[in-house]
């Protein structure tokens, strides 16, 4: 999912992201159907065959009996209990084979459950389950109700097995008979199921917060955000949540799903709009996901104090244009050009189906199979994962274009540099030129017309002669510093020559001079001799020697540059801070990608050494 290459369309691109989910999809779909028949092993459904709902939820069993022994009712399979009362079902204990040991109940958000196992003298024995019971109390510590199949009651043959239950919105409600060596397999392997989703998603929550930490980008911050709420979210519904988060508090994990609910909300909104940049292609569809995902987190408090249920029909209505919403979105910025959108268009394919399914289970319109059940967790970790994916895919684009912002400034900044050297050098050229041209020419004019007028009685002063001369030596020298011509005739090497010559005249230095190159660029000849006049300036300035050499070679083909200048000064140059000559011929040399060194050698000698690229 990089940057389309040329020829590929963004329909191309998208279609081969659907192709990708979908196989993803069907990979989970089928290592959930093999894990559960693997849990179904040794298993059996079990169908009630009476049904009675007690409107007013105040009747006993006794007075429920003959009401489901009348067969009034059969049981369709699922329940609408909107109505909040009570529903009774009757199953024949005689359908159970002998082989089987315990009574399982596959959905686990129940709000109230009791079992009866009742005998044909109405002789009974009760257990109670559900969310709004204790989970310690439980006969059977399991995540989901689960009762142990009591078949003979005080010397007498059980006859039936009666359920009371209640629940909030429609259940699907199958049950299975299980021997018990099969429910303890199945619990080992729940254990193993559940510690594996959750180790993937605290392992993924921990690498988004290193980078959250490291970057300071809000995104990832979401991301932890978001998967810790829906993660729990999965974990409560499952059942997890009361047994090893509240097993003393009833009446616990309706409040905490949907006060998880609402952060899933919240947190997946903020997380989709910083992920895709959503402001910068839709600033209508961000703005209106916004205003979902706070009235979802601003319903959280009214959950603690007032009855919840219009603030679960308000938290159930965001969570699903919430998600309406999401799906297009990620396909409207993959469209415009958003290649991060195709990870999250992925992560859709692969969760939405299964949190569908999941939810289709709940309103008893799919079957309530425990592979049904795991599909939507495995599809929570396989989006995780996937963002995972889009979020370092992400990070590695904002890298790049941090990159390319670095060097396109410093291609800015090294132009620019280019064009000030190349102004000051033409400044220089110009000022030496008019030095040179115009202002010694008039010098030599003015000494031409007084030797030519010249008169018997008035003699000039041979000193007056002397100082003109001077005066147009000096102009000529100084046209020579600011912009050798010299260069341009005779080449580096005597140029270095003259300029030494002239500079060390009369001091007691002695000098050497090596060029072992004749292939330079003009540019790095005159950054050369730039640099050979600073050295000399500070040779004059700060050393206490007599020798001084100078050293141009080439390295590697002739690409590099390396220029060296030592003299046997005892007074250490490093020590003195580098003046104005210095700190501009280092941005002089920053142009050829170089570097300078001031250094104090072994043999006890100052040494400035440049190295440079040959080139323009």
């Amino acid at each position: 999912m990089l940057h389309p290459a040329p020829g590929v369309s963004r329909i191309k691109l998208l279609s081969s992201t659907a192709i990708i989910a979908v196989l993803i999809l069907i990979g989970i779909s089928l290592f959930a159907k093999s894990f559960g028949d693997l849990i179904r092993e040794g298993s059996i459904s079990v169908k009630p065959d009476a049904y009675f709902f007690d409107e007013s939820g105040a009747l006993e069993l006794s007075s429920v009996l003959d009401k489901l022994r009348s067969d009034q009712d059969r049981f369709s399979g699922a329940l609408n209990t909107d109505n909040y009362g009570a529903h009774w079902l009757s199953i024949p204990l005689s359908s159970i084979p002998e082989s089987m040991d315990v009574l399982q109940i596959e959905l686990a958000w129940l709000d109230r459950l009791s079992i009866f196992y009742v005998t044909a003298q109405d002789n009974s024995i009760e257990f109670a389950s559900g969310d709004d019971e204790i989970f310690t109390e439980r006969e059977i510590k399991f995540r989901k109700p689960a009762f142990p199949l009591i078949r003979e009651i005080q010397g007498q043959r059980t006859e039936s097995i009666v359920l009371r239950l209640q629940a909030q919105g429609r259940v699907s409600m199958p049950m299975l008979a299980k021997s018990r060596d099969s429910f303890d397999i199945q619990r080992d392997l729940d254990h193993f199921f559940y510690g594996a989703i959750v180790a993937i998603l605290l392992a993924l929550g921990a690498y988004n917060a290193t980078i959250f930490f490291s970057l300071r980008d809000n995104v990832h911050f979401y991301y932890m955000f978001y998967i810790f709420a829906f993660g729990f979210l999965q974990i409560i519904a499952s059942g997890m949540g009361q047994q090893y988060g509240w097993p003393d508090h009833p009446d616990t994990s309706s409040l905490m799903a949907h006060i998880f609910l609402g952060l899933t909300n919240f947190s997946i909104t903020l997380f989709i709009i910083h992920f895709i940049s959503l402001d910068e292609y839709s600033k209508k569809i961000a703005n209106t996901l916004r205003f979902f995902a706070f009235l979802s987190l601003g319903c959280i408090p009214f959950l603690f104090f007032f009855d919840y249920y219009p603030f679960k029909v308000i938290l159930h209505s965001c969570s699903f244009i919430i998600m309406a919403m999401i799906f297009p979105a990620s396909i409207y910025t993959s469209l415009r050009g958003n290649d991060v959108a195709h990870f999250l268009l992925a992560s859709n394919i692969v969760l939405f189906p299964s949190v569908a399914i999941g939810l289709l289970r709940f309103l008893g319109l799919f079957e309530n199979a425990y592979w049904a059940e795991h599909l939507s967790e495995l599809g929570i970790a396989a989006e995780a994962l996937i963002l995972s994916v889009g979020l370092a895919y992400r990070v590695n684009l904002l890298q790049r274009e941090k990159e390319k912002i670095a060097y396109d400034r410093a291609v800015e900044k090294n132009s620019f540099a280019q064009k000030l050297i190349a102004s000051k050098e033409e400044e220089r050229r110009n000022i030496g030129k008019s030095l040179h041209d115009s202002l010694g020419h008039k010098i030599l004019s003015i000494k031409a017309s007084i030797t030519n007028n010249q008169s018997s009685e008035h003699g000039i002063a041979s000193h007056q002669v002397q100082i003109i001369d001077e005066a147009i030596e000096e102009i000529r020298d100084l046209s020579h510093m600011l912009y050798p011509s010299i260069l341009e005739h005779l080449g580096l090497k005597k140029a270095l020559k003259s300029m030494l010559d002239k500079a060390l005249k009369n001091t007691p230095f002695h000098y050497s001079l090596e060029v072992d190159s004749e292939t330079m660029s003009d540019d790095v000849e005159l950054l050369l001799y730039r640099a050979c006049q600073e050295c000399t300036n500070n040779l004059l300035k700060y050393s206490d020697g007599d020798q001084f050499s100078v050293s141009i070679k080439t390295r590697q083909r002739g690409d590099v540059i390396m220029f060296s200048a030592e003299d046997n000064g005892r007074r250490k140059i490093t020590d003195a801070k580098s003046g104005y000559g210095l700190s501009m011929l280092q941005q002089q040399i920053a142009v050829f990608d170089g570097n300078m060194q001031v250094s104090r050698t072994e043999h006890e000698t100052n040494q400035i050494t440049l190295t440079v690229q040959n080139k323009k």
